[in-house]
């Protein structure tokens, strides 16, 4: 989503409220993109506790219950 993106050093107080427009406008477009993503970003957040989960599970981390 880089059109939407501000750059700090070109900051202005008008920008933000021209990207929300902007993205309000174009939400019909967005959206499907925005999902998609986040059902990608779940997955990967599913699998990396998976991992960590199965890793205490292992034993790897009994120094934290001590």
């Amino acid at each position: 989503m880089r059109e939407y993106v501000l750059n700090i050093r070109e900051f202005d107080l008008s920008l933000p409220w021209e990207r929300f427009k902007r993205l309000k406008a174009n939400c019909e477009t967005v959206r499907p993109d925005m999902q998609r993503k986040m059902v990608e970003y779940r997955k990967d957040i599913d699998a990396q506790f998976d991992l960590f989960f199965r890793t205490v599970r292992a034993g790897e981390f009994l120094y934290l219950a001590q």
